[in-house]
């Protein structure tokens, strides 16, 4: 028992390394916008035993992003979908959810995505920038001035930019 125990860590440990060899590449690629070198290495790091990676995101997580910031909307929601399944509770693999199903105008989900994000992170700026895009683009301006106001100390050009536009909609000053 004590042999198949040290083999068994051992090859858990070298899968592990591999993936994590693999992860760094893939973080690289990410950091340099080579989408196909990201889905490249998460493609050789990602297995039962290495599933996540050392700050807890899904590696499929990865592969989405990679696969969203080449259009490919349809396999992004596929990798966040297994993403999902890894950690429901990862709130960029929520936020990401959100967007795919915006891209593909299922405005419910992405509202369901997005809210499941704030319930877990209700200052998730990225969020609640995404909420407000989509309650503005089904008409529901009220939901989009109170989501924009949850953000009212945002350094980001888009908060401002959302929240002008939510006010013309709604004539206020």
């Amino acid at each position: 028992i004590i042999v198949f125990l040290m083999v068994f860590s051992t090859v858990v440990g070298l899968i592990r390394m591999h993936a994590e060899m693999h992860t760094r590449k893939a973080l690289a690629a990410r950091h340099a916008s080579e989408w196909d070198g990201v889905i490249r290495e998460i493609d050789e790091a990602y297995s039962y035993y290495a599933a996540l990676d050392p700050m807890v995101t899904p590696l499929p997580w990865y592969r989405g992003v990679a696969y969203f910031s080449k259009n490919n909307t349809v396999e992004a929601l596929k990798d966040f979908t297994e993403a999902y399944a890894i950690h429901p509770h990862h709130i960029h693999v929520l936020n990401n959810l959100g967007s795919c199903y915006e891209r593909l105008g299922d405005h419910s989900k992405a509202i369901e995505f997005y809210s499941k994000a704030l319930a877990i992170s209700p200052r998730f700026e990225e969020s609640l920038l995404n909420l407000t895009a989509v309650y503005f683009n089904i008409g529901e301006y009220k939901e989009a001035y109170q989501t924009i106001m949850k953000c009212s100390d945002s350094k980001d050009p888009r908060a401002m930019m959302f929240l002008a536009a939510v006010k013309g909609k709604l004539n206020i000053r």
